[in-house]
């Protein structure tokens, strides 16, 4: 990121040993990390307003087909991400600024056998990762 207001950004949301921060509550909850559902993560996947249930009234409002590849701009720690993946069997790419995020989504969705469908990258919407015809 060469962007100063976007590193700063990325630094205010970034948050050491996150995953383990989750995956320790997930226990905590009586979770089975070895088996974890999309809904387990329900709680913490969604960082804005009324969570997965704003995620599910917006999506309801889009014209999703299963398995169109999407972009996730401004995935944070991928939970629109891998509700598509799981529920639309839709691609998706996700992006974000802060490279935990990245790190954390891709390894929750691993947790989920979703990594095939869900990829996750450190950016910008501003100068998106992919070439034009992706």
């Amino acid at each position: 990121m060469s962007d100063p207001v976007e590193s700063q950004v990325a630094r205010h949301y970034d948050r050491s040993r996150l995953l383990e921060a989750i995956l320790k509550g997930l226990n905590d909850q009586g979770s089975d990390l070895n088996v974890l559902r999309t809904e387990d993560l329900a709680p913490v996947d969604e960082f804005h307003t009324a969570g997965r249930l704003t995620t599910i009234k917006a999506l309801d409002m889009t014209p999703i087909q299963p398995e169109m590849k999407i972009l996730d701009a401004g995935c944070e720690i991928g939970g629109t991400s891998r509700y598509l993946a799981h529920e639309w069997q839709c691609n998706v790419d996700g992006i974000d600024l802060t490279p935990e995020y990245v790190e954390v989504a891709r390894g929750l969705s691993k947790r989920l056998s979703l990594q095939q469908m869900c990829a996750f990258h450190i950016g910008s919407i501003l100068e998106l990762p992919f070439a034009d015809d992706e």
